[in-house]
């Protein structure tokens, strides 16, 4: 309503000045043309800020009740997310009191150059996720190794032929590194990547999902492991 009534009074003006002969009659239908584009950018502008807006908040609240993200993703994106909802807000601000369609033009293009929350910030939610719930499993499975370890110790200590086990421990521990590799090395760079990150790469999480499945795969290994060693080692005793 603002924006309508703001224009308005632009067109007003015009007209006045046309009817004293201060201005061309061209000049109005000029103006009139301006005037309406300059409105259905500022009317649309307006939509798709509102739509980004209502995506953030609500993936805001996904971040803050997340059981799986690490406290310092938790907080980092949390941060990430209400600096895109200021900035958006501000835009939108800016926009709604552009007088030019040129100004206008060029603040409507920084809603997809600064502020990717499809493209960027929606993924990073998902991606860091993943990679933290499987890098506090794979801290789980080392645990579950070191363990074993000292099991087949005790076991070979009292005699018993260990070499079976050993080598399936080996398996295990190949598997668990392999997985933390991967884990540990996308949140590193998904945590990293900002939504100008795009701008210069539209691949900025390519193939970070298949490399997720395949440590989550890993670890589905190690716990197949697990369960053959503590079997084993049981028939041991």
């Amino acid at each position: 309503m603002k924006i309508i009534i703001q224009n308005k009074l632009i067109l007003v003006m015009v007209i006045f000045l046309v009817s004293l002969g201060l201005l061309p009659a061209t000049t109005m239908a000029s103006t009139q043309k301006s005037q309406t584009l300059l409105t259905n950018i500022q009317n649309r502008t307006s939509n798709e800020i509102a739509q980004r807006l209502s995506s953030l908040r609500n993936l805001n609240s996904q971040v803050n009740g997340s059981t799986k993200l690490s406290s310092g993703d938790k907080s980092l994106l949390s941060t990430e997310i209400e600096n895109e909802i200021d900035g958006l807000s501000a835009l939108n601000m800016q926009i709604s009191s552009d007088t030019t369609v040129a100004q206008a033009s060029s603040d409507e293009a920084t809603i997809f150059s600064s502020y990717r929350v499809y493209a960027v910030m929606t993924p990073k939610f998902q991606l860091l996720t993943i990679s933290d719930n499987q890098l506090n499993n794979e801290a789980k499975l080392t645990n579950l190794s070191q363990t074993l370890e000292s099991k087949i110790a005790t076991a070979e200590t009292a005699g018993k032929n260990v070499s079976s086990v050993s080598n399936q421990l080996s398996a295990m521990n190949s598997l668990i590194s392999q997985a933390t590799t991967i884990s540990s090395t996308i949140q590193s760079s998904v945590s990293a990547a900002l939504p100008s990150s795009w701008n210069t790469n539209h691949n900025l999480f390519g193939g970070d999902r298949a490399q997720l499945n395949q440590a989550y795969q890993d670890n589905v290994n190690s716990n197949k492991y697990n369960s053959m060693i503590t079997s084993a080692l049981k028939k041991l005793k």
